[in-house]
């Protein structure tokens, strides 16, 4: 007897073996977006504080340049202080939610040396995965992490 096609139960065992792929799938991909997105807003801080160092030494618009991160805001500033600042100048970056920024929150550049006094840590935090990164600014201006 020749029969055609498969039974119930042949197609229930697939069924239940591409339930399970796609579980473990979507579970990888769930945290590996939150992880990127982490790595990436860390980068972001970097790269400004970077920027305002440049600026700095640069003397660019004859001002100083810090940065400022105040709950999901970083801002790119031009002035002595962030209260003192030249709105103007300003280069903000909104941190998506589920990322947590904490530590230090004022970083100002000293003119042609590009060291600064305000020394410490920032660090960003993730909700969804518990993952953190700190950045470190030395006396020299230096981040690392």
């Amino acid at each position: 007897m020749n029969r055609a096609g498969f039974t119930l139960v042949e197609l229930l065992i697939v069924f239940s073996i591409s339930m399970m792929l796609f579980g473990i799938i979507g579970n990888i991909a769930s945290n590996t977006y939150p992880k990127n997105q982490l790595r990436s807003e860390t980068q972001t801080v970097v790269q400004t504080i970077r920027q305002a160092q440049v600026l700095t030494i640069a003397r660019k618009n004859d001002t100083v340049w810090g940065v400022h991160v105040e709950g999901a805001t970083l801002t790119l500033f031009g002035g002595s202080s962030y209260e003192t600042r030249d709105e103007s100048l300003d280069r903000t970056h909104v941190f998506p939610s589920g990322v947590i920024v904490s530590g230090l929150t004022d970083v100002v550049f000293i003119p042609l040396k590009g060291t600064t006094e305000q020394t410490g840590q920032i660090t960003l935090s993730s909700q969804a995965t518990a993952e953190s990164f700190s950045l470190t600014i030395n006396e020299n201006g230096v981040v690392s992490f």
